[in-house]
């Protein structure tokens, strides 16, 4: 299949950016004062563009006709501009700046130092550098800038295509070109037949009298969609949405196309999450959370990167060997994550517990020994578990995952103890919780079920498949409370419901967490019906979830019926209604799930990055507002790259089916 194509628009106004996306546009860049090259914008009419589409936007960060940063206060104020537009959920920005005839390094990375997680448009100011392919070479390494706009400079139509195909060809997969200046539908026709272009940018020519029209705009995009490759408007068209459960009313009801709510850019969305993952999350990683000496992962640690603490735990080695592994599996197979991984077991196995009726010990000293006895719950071993079973398929050595099928009966074992862990209330309901021995718990069957499914499609296995039956029952016939559609967090023993407070405790987070857990497994067996059951919870769950004051997802509902929330803010929650919601896009191409993912992204991006801090991390938790947390002490090692790897791999097969879902191919 041809790379992707994709329109991007210059907008200046609500009215424009409305027209552009109506019209198929794949991204707007926002400015004011379009005669003088393009200004910066008012942030209120960012923010109301934001409201009003759905596509990516990038804004434009320039206050002088000219390419030059200023002197005296002018710098600071760009920096000022830049830090306000990237507080606000937009792809990116778009700036460039001079010093005579060669690019201000200086000015750009100061600028880019206040936003580190901002995306760059590198502007029109490359026309002007004596040194074109020198200015490439420059650009290249500054993470942040990911594209140049560049029209081939100036002179006769075939020696500006020409110049574009070798910058195109120099520009390498680090950067891409956007072509722009003066574009027509025959000229991007013939870049679509020449060159490696591969994204246009426009501004006359989606315009009438002045005013970007939807009309003027569809003429390009449809140039872009009548090839081998989908563009906005060729996505819309074809996801085709399939009926799906209503858990109110046990009927079936077909949803609104898409092309009647807002759309995705399958292939934004992509890029987007791959560089998440390559240019901020593993860097990070690499240079302050894994342990280069021993082995193993250092996860308290501050946003700068500084060590808090050298002791480990089980849970965190486990889910790193994980993600390390499935990297090398499905998305980079490069030596170097893979011995990560295997560094993580090596370093894990100084602490294996040799009662085979106890679990791994909690907190780990850094050189792996045991500091303190052993854990009183299943999760740490489970997620050795799903290490070792994911690393097994990455080296190739069968033992590993035998060695992870003996720890999941383990876990099963001690589990079914009638005594098992009899303060889990307290994770809950806090300090002054009942004990509750042998509870059922939606946390355990949900680990249960994740490790094993994986570990199924790997090699059959009764034992494991019943494992996850069982689980599956316990949770969509038992948990299940029907007197208000929701799942209990805790069960009795035999999975009767709790005659006390425990009825009432509905923990959002696993309950999102499980249940997308649930829809990947019915895929797996293509179970139609457990998928359509599953979609209707996850629904309903994360309708329930919503803060409908500041936004995003709450995670603990203590009381139904008084409808109690734990009043915080946690990134997990976030990150599993993202996986989930996508999920239900690629399977059914559902309208709800479209609209909720669009939502709930813009919101995660707004409010978790910690781009104020000079941070590539995300805030694990927070209050209710996600006020920024400058002491916070954790790197996550386990939902962040896991939310990244399966979305950017969801996304990659959607566009791999040019955008239809699943049950419309």
């Amino acid at each position: 299949m041809m790379p992707e194509y994709l329109l991007e628009v210059i907008t200046c106004s609500v009215e424009d950016a409305r027209e552009a996306e109506r019209g198929g546009a794949g991204r707007l860049e926002v400015v004011r004062d379009l005669h003088l090259g393009g200004l910066t914008p008012s942030f209120d009419l960012v923010r109301e563009i934001l409201d009003a589409v759905s596509i990516p936007i990038r804004v434009m960060i320039r206050e002088r006709n000219d390419y030059s940063a200023g002197t005296d206060a002018e710098p600071e104020r760009l920096c000022r501009l830049a830090t306000e537009m990237s507080a606000l959920p937009i792809e990116g920005l778009v700036m460039g700046f001079l010093t005579g005839n060669q690019i201000d390094v200086g000015a750009l990375n100061t600028i880019l130092s206040r936003v580190p997680q901002c995306r760059v448009t590198f502007h029109h100011a490359f026309e002007e550098l004596a040194d074109w392919s020198g200015g490439i070479d420059c650009l290249r390494p500054i993470r942040q800038v990911d594209r140049i706009l560049t029209a081939g400079h100036t002179g006769p139509w075939p020696d500006r295509k020409r110049r574009l195909a070798e910058y195109s060809k120099q520009a390498g997969p680090e950067l891409q070109i956007l072509a722009g200046g003066g574009l027509s539908a025959e000229t991007i026709q013939e870049l679509m037949k020449d060159t490696q272009v591969r994204e246009f940018h426009v501004g006359t020519a989606a315009r009438e009298q002045g005013r970007v029209t939807r009309r003027r705009v569809e003429r390009l995009s449809k140039l872009l969609s009548n090839t081998d490759t989908m563009t906005r408007r060729a996505f819309d068209q074809s996801l085709v949405t399939a009926p799906v459960l209503l858990l109110l009313n046990k009927s079936k009801s077909m949803p609104r196309s898409l092309s009647e709510s807002n759309s995705l850019n399958f292939v934004s969305m992509r890029e987007q999450y791959r560089k998440d993952l390559f240019n901020d999350y593993l860097p990070f990683l690499d240079k302050f959370v894994i342990d280069q000496e021993n082995g193993g992962f250092h996860c308290s640690v501050r946003p700068n990167g500084e060590l808090v603490s050298t002791t480990k735990r089980a849970w965190f080695e486990g889910r790193g060997t994980w993600v390390f592994s499935f990297l090398y599996n499905n998305i980079a197979k490069e030596q170097k994550h893979l011995d990560v991984a295997a560094r993580s077991i090596e370093l894990i196995q100084r602490s294996k517990p040799k009662d085979p009726n106890e679990f791994w010990p909690k907190v780990l000293n850094r050189d792996g020994s045991p500091d303190g006895g052993p854990d009183t719950e299943v999760y740490g071993d489970m997620f050795i578990a799903e290490g070792l079973a994911e690393f097994s398929q990455a080296s190739g050595e069968r033992k590993y995952w035998d060695e992870a099928r003996e720890i999941v009966l383990k876990c099963v074992r001690l589990y079914d103890r009638p005594d098992y862990h009899p303060t889990i209330g307290q994770t809950y309901l806090g300090p002054g919780a009942r004990d509750f021995p042998g509870a059922r718990i939606e946390g355990v069957w949900m680990v249960l079920i994740r490790t094993c499914s994986q570990m199924l499609a790997r090699h059959p296995d009764p034992e494991l498949l019943a494992i996850v039956d069982r689980s599956i029952d316990a949770l969509l016939n038992h948990h299940f409370n029907p007197r208000f559609q929701l799942l209990n967090e805790l069960m009795n023993h035999d999975l009767s419901r709790p005659n006390n407070e425990y009825e009432q405790l509905v923990y959002a987070g696993h309950a999102i967490e499980t249940l997308w857990m649930i829809l990947y497994e019915a895929r797996r067996r293509n179970d139609i019906k457990m998928f359509d059951r599953t979609a209707a919870m996850f629904r309903r769950h994360c309708d329930v979830a919503k803060d409908r004051v500041y936004g995003g997802l709450f995670r603990n509902l203590t009381n139904v019926d008084q409808n109690a929330w734990t009043l915080d803010k946690t990134l997990f929650p976030q990150q599993e209604a993202l996986i989930g919601s996508l999920c239900l896009i690629e399977e059914t191409g559902d309208s709800w799930a479209v609209k909720f993912y669009t939502e709930l992204d813009r919101y995660v991006r707004a409010k978790f990055p910690m781009r104020n801090l000079h941070s590539p991390l995300w805030q694990v938790a927070g209050n209710r507002q996600v006020d920024i947390t400058p002491d916070m002490t954790r790197a996550e090692n386990y939902h962040q790259p896991r939310f990244l790897m399966l979305n950017l791999l969801t996304t990659e097969r959607l566009i791999a089916r040019k955008g239809k879902p699943v049950r419309a191919v």
